[in-house]
């Protein structure tokens, strides 16, 4: 069912309007590629796309849509978007919608950055865990909940990735949603779209706690990291200044504290490199730490209502609200962005999909495989360097993980594809199979238990399974 789109103004026609004047654009010489950017979800990502198209003042962004199922969030966006033109002199285009089928017509970029149920779904995926003795911490990418959470995603991102492949095949899609890998893995595998990329700031997050615990100045340390997204590996680290390995500082520091968490320092001791994003994101990935030792590492469950109720995506929406209630004008939307570390990984790595003349190199993107790490597999999404520009996304060789880290990391892998199959198909054996897998697990009957509970308590969330 369609449903209607919401307009605000003459600048604001139906996206089925605007999709006309693009396929004229098409057949008209023009010296200049012009974008059309689409945003999936209006939350803690719309500054990105609002900073691309005003604050970096890209001339071949001419139109901005964007669609969410909550028509107050539109409102807000579009409002933001009426009074960016008019402070800043620019004349973006701006349409909002609840319906996605028009929206990708003709588009150059579809973002994907929206959240199913949250933080609702993983709290109660936490409490189902627990009452069947499942230690279960992060529950966003890794373990029982990352699988979950990946699949009530890919029940709402699978058509429209499907239309993608129909409407614009050409366009990037560029996945902000976590769980990244799930939904990477089944742009690339399923809907077969060729320029897919997925972004997370975790690479650089992990280095800043290192600097900033060992007093270390903050940007003075490069890095080479390979794995899979929120369990990755850090190959190398050195100075930036220097060209200084800084591994052989760094284990002398291990050994007097813990930087980035108690357990992460035993993982560097046990394995021989740092391990990443923060115990909170690693711990899902063994089976070694059950509840009662916690404590012991430092760890803590990476969601608690509190943060959900009170995270960026509210935090920008109250922003677009105030310029849409009066209370906030469009330059000081502008400042706040500025100083904002949020965009601070992901902008220019974005800004690089609108160039044809330059490559940009990337220090952790979220791509398949293809060759990058020897011992994974070719097709799995694996987080590497890589080269952006508006061809395409390309990793760099970075040669074989250490053996038990590869297949660490592929076990992850192998779970992670058979949650894509399930959502995909609607393999119930598929998801028996993740769970059995997964590393946390330790019962068959508690792992059935927890299944069966989940897909008939949130039943709405999953795809029917058999």
């Amino acid at each position: 069912m369609k449903i209607k789109t919401i307009n605000h103004s003459t600048q604001h026609n139906s996206i089925k309007k605007h999709s006309e004047l693009g396929k004229a654009r098409k057949n008209k010489e023009s010296s200049s590629p012009r974008d059309i950017l689409v945003q999936i979800g209006v939350g803690e990502h719309t500054p990105h796309t609002l900073a691309r198209a005003y604050e970096d003042k890209f001339q071949s962004i001419e139109e901005l849509r964007y669609v969410d199922l909550n028509p107050e969030h539109l409102d807000a966006v579009a409002a933001t978007c009426r009074a960016l033109n008019k402070e800043t002199g620019r004349n973006v285009k701006c349409v909002v919608s609840t319906d996605y089928k028009d929206a990708l017509e003709d588009a150059t970029m579809v973002s994907f950055a929206f959240a199913v149920d949250y933080p609702q779904s993983t709290l109660r995926d936490y409490a189902r865990a627990e009452r069947h003795g499942i230690p279960m911490v992060e529950g966003e990418t890794m373990g029982i909940g990352g699988g979950l959470a990946g699949i009530r995603h890919l029940k709402v991102a699978m058509p429209i990735m499907d239309r993608m492949a129909s409407v614009c095949p050409d366009a990037w899609c560029v996945v902000s949603t976590n769980p990244i890998r799930h939904l990477g893995d089944y742009a690339a595998r399923y809907a077969k779209l060729r320029k897919c990329m997925g972004l997370c700031h975790g690479a650089e997050a992990t280095i800043q706690y290192i600097e900033n615990a060992a007093g270390i100045k903050h940007g003075l340390l490069d890095f080479l990291v390979a794995g899979a997204n929120h369990f990755i590996w850090y190959l190398k680290i050195w100075s930036r200044e220097t060209g200084e390995d800084y591994y052989p500082k760094l284990t002398e520091i291990l050994k007097k504290q813990a930087l980035d968490g108690e357990m992460s320092r035993h993982m560097f001791q046990t394995f021989g490199i740092y391990p990443g994003n923060g115990p909170s994101h690693v711990t899902d990935s063994f089976g070694l730490f059950t509840e009662d030792i916690w404590k012991k590492y430092d760890i803590h469950r990476a969601l608690s209502a509190e943060r959900g109720a009170t995270g960026d995506h509210k935090r920008w929406t109250n922003y677009m609200r105030k310029i849409r209630d009066g209370q906030m004008t469009a330059r000081e939307y502008l400042k706040e962005l500025a100083v904002s570390q949020a965009d601070a990984p992901a902008s220019p790595i974005l800004r690089s999909f609108l160039k044809t003349d330059t490559m940009y190199y990337n220090q952790a993107l979220n791509i398949p495989n293809r060759g990058a790490v020897s011992n994974l597999p070719d097709d799995a999404i694996i987080e590497v360097p890589g080269v952006s520009n508006r061809t395409g996304a390309y990793p760099l060789v970075v040669g074989p993980l250490p053996d038990a880290v590869a297949e660490l990391v592929r076990r992850q892998v192998v779970i992670q594809k058979l949650h894509v199959d399930a959502a995909a198909t609607g393999s119930k054996q598929a998801l028996t199979q993740a769970l059995l897998l997964d590393p946390t697990v330790k019962s068959f009957d508690s792992a059935m238990a927890f299944l069966n509970d989940t897909l008939t308590e949130d039943k709405k969330f999953y795809p029917v399974m058999s």
